[in-house]
């Protein structure tokens, strides 16, 4: 059996956890969707199957199978660090807010929140002992936030890629 590296994992898990309702529990049906994914980036010289172009890809794909869905079903992106920048828990938790407040009509709903890692461990910085607890805090911080504010009638999926 190959072993998948981690970036490829992540991506599978995303793919598994945004079309969950079309795969179910098949992860062999999850990594054909991401497959397909990866291959229509490829099919385009101008990109690679890196994060950004994958996140982009999958966005619009999300958007186009949540266009057709009953709403029964919410989903939003978060973006910690949206210019790359260290975290503002302040920023990042009235963001939150606003999203969570679009989800709330929903009976299932996920939420995203990207580049985390990345707001709390600059590129070019060491991941520290430090940074770990302060991840783990934040982590902690933003699932007590939105459990919160969402209504008990609403099932909420927090994904932190």
């Amino acid at each position: 059996m190959k072993i998948l590296p981690k970036q490829e994992l992540t991506n599978l898990h995303l793919v598994n956890t945004l079309f969950a309702d079309l795969t179910g529990s098949d992860l062999y049906l999850a990594k054909q969707i991401k497959d397909a994914i990866d291959a229509s980036l490829q099919a385009d010289s101008t990109r690679t199957s890196s994060k950004p172009f994958f996140t982009q890809a999958i966005n619009k794909l999300t958007h186009h199978h949540l266009y057709d869905t009953p709403a029964s079903t919410g989903f939003r992106f978060c973006n910690a660090a949206p210019n790359g920048e260290a975290l503002n828990l302040l920023w990042l938790r009235a963001e939150m807010l606003k999203q969570i407040k679009q989800l709330i009509r929903f009976k299932e709903a996920t939420l995203i929140i990207t580049n985390l890692k990345k707001a709390i461990c600059p590129k070019g910085k060491r991941w520290t002992k430090k940074r770990q607890q302060e991840y783990d805090d934040t982590l902690f911080y933003l699932r007590t936030f939105s459990c919160s504010r969402i209504p008990s009638n609403t099932r909420l999926t927090l994904l932190f890629y």
